[in-house]
């Protein structure tokens, strides 16, 4: 069973490269809110909008782990650090997921600056792929965003991911590496709430949809929940303030081949 369920999952991920929508990276917070990330700010934005690497308030460090299915082999280690400076918050990342056979890794390096009511973030993004058959493969991708707050209570992103469309060359055929663009508003109709709405489009490949909601229910805990209207999806999360320590976990529903979990630990400096 557990072979069907990873031969599976290589099958929906590589459909989901043709359509742009595979190894974008999401994070615990992102993924109990339905992955609406386009206005978030915390320490795992780099796989997410860089743009909120700058509302970070503390540099720190974080480490997260998320597992697809319940499956060992289907799972993905993440480790990020970001630095504030007069000038920015300059940030890297690594995460990697896969087996003996099949590897796919990120390296990131980001660089982010808020100017009054704006927050702008700039990314590089290293991909590299193995796979036993035909070996291991390379390229580099951009990333820029920008988070706008027209008001105190309201916020809008806009994430660009790999916008040159740049594809992995396996020599046999060519892999194309996300390119999609983010779209994305968080409300807070009442102190401690915020409410999302997000749209990704992909270069090809159908728009996704999803809405979500947090709440502050206790100086120290946050509850999430979120939904993907396109594929039909729920998330759910929360979030553990314990200064300087914060503990994030996310899950969502896979219809078709179970639950998707991922939990996150920050440590501010």
């Amino acid at each position: 069973m557990k072979q069907i369920i990873i031969t599976t999952w290589l099958i929906v991920t590589t459909a989901n490269i043709v359509t742009g929508q595979p190894m974008v990276q999401h994070n615990a917070v992102s993924l109990g809110l339905a992955e609406c990330d386009a206005t978030l700010s915390n320490a795992f934005s780099i796989f997410g909008s860089p743009a909120g690497l700058a509302e970070v308030p503390r540099s720190n460090v974080a480490a997260m782990g998320t597992r697809r299915f319940n499956i060992k082999e289907l799972t993905m280690a993440s480790l990020a650090a970001n630095w504030r400076t007069q000038h920015g918050t300059v940030s890297v990342g690594l995460s990697q997921t896969g087996f003996a056979t099949w590897q796919s890794s990120l390296y990131a390096a980001s660089f982010a600056r808020r100017f009054g009511r704006v927050s702008a973030g700039f990314q590089i993004n290293y991909w590299h792929e193995y796979q036993a058959q035909v070996g291991s493969f390379s390229n580099i991708t951009s990333q820029a965003a920008i988070i706008y707050h027209p008001s105190n209570d309201l916020s809008i992103g806009v994430n660009l991911i790999n916008p040159e469309q740049s594809t992995i060359d396996y020599g046999i055929y060519t892999m194309p590496l996300p390119s999609v663009m983010t779209i994305g508003a968080a409300w807070k109709p009442v102190k401690g709430s915020k409410i999302f709405l997000e749209a990704d489009q992909p270069v090809e490949g159908d728009m996704q949809i999803a809405t979500a909601i947090e709440g502050q229910i206790h100086a120290k805990l946050a509850l999430r929940g979120g939904y993907s209207l396109t594929r039909d999806q729920m998330s759910a999360g929360l979030g553990i303030m314990l200064k300087p320590l914060k503990v994030d976990l996310g899950l969502q529903n896979n219809m078709t081949l179970g639950w998707i979990t991922s939990f996150a630990i920050t440590y501010d400096i």
